[in-house]
C-alpha cells in the first residue's frame, strides 16, 4: 500500500493524469481547538471540533477549495489529531442540512442508486435472509431490493424530504436515528454514513446494540488514500467538506471503529470506486485510473464487515 502523503510511488499513469485532473494544494499549521478559534470560526458547538479521542490539536495536512456537487467554492482543510491520528474536516460541517433536506448527498428520485444491488450482494454472501436495517437509506432503493430479496427490510433517515419520496412509493421507511430503534438485526446498513456523524461512539454504541450478539454491519465511506484522491487532490468528490466530518483512511476506520466500541472489523477492503466518470479525455483517463485502483485494491472507498464480540468470526 502506497503511503497516505506519498504521491511519489503512484503508478506512472498518475503523472500524466496529474496534469489533467490533479489540483492538490496543501498547507501545514496547528490547530488548538479552544474556545476563542471556535467562537472566530463561527463553530456553536465545541463538541462539534473535539476529536472522539477527547483531543482537541490538530495539525492540517492538506487544504483546498471545492467546487463539485454544484458549489462553485468551498475552501476547507483537513487536520489531523495529534493523539490518535483521525482526519478531520475544518470547519466542522454542520448536520443543519440533514433535518432540513438541504444534503448535497441525499437523493429524492426513487431508483437512482446504482449502488444498491452490489451492497445487497455483498450482504447475501454473509446474511442469507433475516432483519435488515438501512441508515441512511435516503428513499429506501436499497430496502425495496432486500425486500425483494426475501429480507425482513425497513430503512431510516434524518432527511424528511427524502424519507416522504420513499414513502410515497410505499416502502418502509422513515424519519429517524439508530439510537431511537428498538429490537436487533440480522443486518445493518451504513452506506456513506460514518463520515457525516460528529458523535461516532455514540453511534457505534447504537449500532453494538442493534446487531444484537450475532448480526453484522455493513459499513462503506470514502477512502483518501486511493489512487484517485491522491492525483484529484481538492478536485475529488469523496471531501464533501461541507458535510464530511471525518476523513477516513483504512488504517484510522479500523482502529477508531476498535476503539471507541467493542465491535470487531472482521472484512476490509479498498477497491471500489465512488468518484463518478467525466467526459472527454479526462473521462477517459479518469476510468483508466479507475479500472487500476479497482484491480490494485486503492480505490476511493472503504467497504468493511463489522461484528460484535460474541459474533463468530469471518
Amino acid at each position: 500500500m502506497i503511503a497516505e502523503t506519498d504521491l511519489s510511488r503512484s503508478p506512472a499513469i498518475g503523472v500524466v493524469i496529474a496534469s489533467v485532473i490533479a489540483r492538490q494544494p496543501s498547507s501545514h499549521h496547528a490547530w488548538d481547538l479552544n474556545e476563542e478559534l471556535l467562537v472566530s470560526q463561527g463553530v456553536c458547538d465545541m463538541k462539534n471540533a473535539i476529536c472522539p479521542c477527547g483531543s482537541a490539536r490538530y495539525t492540517t495536512v492538506f487544504s483546498g477549495t471545492y467546487r463539485r456537487m454544484g458549489d462553485d467554492s468551498y475552501d476547507f482543510e483537513v487536520a489531523e489529531c495529534c493523539v490518535c491520528g483521525l482526519r478531520r474536516t475544518m470547519p466542522p460541517p454542520s448536520d443543519v442540512v440533514y433535518k432540513s433536506g438541504q444534503a448535497h448527498s441525499s437523493e429524492r428520485e426513487v431508483g437512482a442508486a446504482p449502488w444498491s444491488a452490489p451492497i445487497l450482494d455483498a450482504i447475501k454472501t454473509r446474511v442469507p435472509g433475516g432483519r435488515l436495517l438501512d441508515v441512511g437509506c435516503n428513499v429506501g432503493d436499497l430496502v425495496a431490493l432486500a425486500l425483494e430479496a426475501g429480507f425482513d427490510a425497513q430503512g431510516i433517515d434524518l432527511d424528511p424530504r427524502a424519507i416522504a419520496a420513499g414513502r410515497q412509493a410505499g416502502r418502509p421507511v422513515q424519519v429517524g436515528s439508530l439510537d431511537s430503534q428498538s429490537g436487533t438485526f440480522d443486518a445493518v446498513v451504513m452506506n456513506h454514513v460514518l463520515e457525516h456523524v460528529v458523535d461516532l461512539p455514540r453511534l457505534l454504541s447504537s449500532l453494538q446494540r442493534a446487531l444484537g450478539e450475532t448480526g453484522l454491519a455493513f459499513i462503506y465511506v470514502p477512502n483518501y488514500t486511493g489512487l484517485l484522491p491522491r492525483i484529484m487532490g481538492d478536485s475529488w468528490i469523496g471531501w464533501l467538506p461541507m458535510e464530511h466530518v471525518w476523513q477516513f483512511s483504512p488504517a484510522s476506520f479500523r482502529r477508531s471503529v476498535e476503539t471507541l466500541s467493542s465491535l470487531r472489523v472482521v472484512e476490509l477492503a479498498t477497491n471500489g470506486v465512488i468518484e463518478p466518470p467525466s467526459q472527454g479525455v479526462k473521462g477517459v483517463l479518469k476510468r483508466a485510473v479507475a479500472v487500476l485502483s479497482t484491480a490494485t485494491g486503492q480505490g476511493d472507498e472503504i467497504a468493511a464487515v463489522l461484528a460484535t464480540p460474541l459474533a463468530g468470526s469471518a
